[in-house]
């Protein structure tokens, strides 16, 4: 499930129930909204697109998600 923070803002992801926010430690977390949650889906697969780019790079292979 993904959460957010009302305290910091901080949206995460957690399996199973959770009471404080990993972030900052408030237990002013609540289930993300669709808004936070579609942009934190977006953001993981930019990090995760990225990060495949990068291991591409440094082993020479080249694959679909290659940037290069």
């Amino acid at each position: 499930m993904i959460y957010a923070c009302d305290s910091c803002k901080f949206v995460f992801e957690h399996v199973g129930e959770v009471d404080r926010c990993p972030d900052c430690g408030k237990k002013t977390i609540r289930e993300a909204g669709n808004e936070e949650k579609q942009e934190y889906i977006e953001y993981q697969k930019e990090k995760n697109k990225h990060l495949l780019s990068r291991k591409a790079f440094r082993t020479g292979h080249r694959n679909a998600f290659s940037l290069y």
